[in-house]
C-alpha cells in the first residue's frame, strides 16, 4: 500500500507542478495569450505609417506641381498675378519635405499633409474665381464686339446701297 500512496502523491505532485508551470508560462495575460515580441510588436502599424506617409508627400508633390504647371499654362489664357505659385509651390515643397523627413516625426508630417490639402483647397477656389472673372471678362467683350461688328456692317450695307 505504501507503494500506492507513494505513486498517487508523485502524480498529484506532478500534476500541481504541471499546473504551476502553466501558470507561470501564462502569467497575467487574459487567456493566455501571449505578447508579440518587441521586434514584431510594431512591424505592421510601422508599415501602414510608412506607406500613409509615401503615399501622403507624393500627392501634395503631385498636387502642388498640378497648380504650378495649370498656373503656367493658363496664364497665356488669364492674367494671373504671380504670388499664385505661391501656396501650390509650398505644397511641392512639403511633398518633398514629407518623403526626406524620418518616420519619427509622424505627428509633424500628418499636421503637414492636412495644412497642405487645405493650401491646396484654398489655391483651387482662389484659380477658379480668377478664371469665372476673366471668362465674365472676355464674354462682355465678346458681346461688345459684337454690337460694334453688327453697327459696322449696317453702315457697310447702307454705304452700298447708296452707291
Amino acid at each position: 500500500m505504501d507503494g500506492a500512496m507513494i505513486n498517487g502523491r508523485d502524480k498529484e505532485r506532478a500534476r500541481e507542478r504541471e499546473i504551476r508551470k502553466e501558470r507561470k508560462k501564462r502569467g497575467n495575460r487574459k487567456y493566455g495569450q501571449s505578447e508579440l515580441r518587441h521586434a514584431k510588436a510594431g512591424i505592421y502599424s510601422l508599415l501602414v505609417a510608412i506607406a500613409a506617409v509615401i503615399i501622403f508627400a507624393i500627392l501634395l508633390l503631385a498636387g502642388g506641381l498640378y497648380y504650378v504647371f495649370y498656373l503656367l499654362f493658363t496664364r497665356g489664357r488669364v492674367s494671373m498675378p504671380k504670388w499664385y505659385f505661391f501656396l501650390p509651390s509650398l505644397v511641392a515643397i512639403a511633398g518633398v519635405v514629407a518623403l526626406v523627413l524620418p518616420i519619427e516625426s509622424n505627428p509633424t508630417l500628418f499636421l503637414m499633409t492636412g495644412v497642405s490639402l487645405i493650401a491646396l483647397s484654398v489655391t483651387s477656389v482662389v484659380i477658379s474665381y480668377s478664371e469665372y472673372v476673366a471668362y465674365r471678362a472676355a464674354l462682355k467683350a465678346a458681346k461688345a464686339n459684337a454690337e460694334v461688328v453688327s453697327v459696322e456692317v449696317a453702315e457697310v450695307g447702307d454705304n452700298a446701297s447708296e452707291q
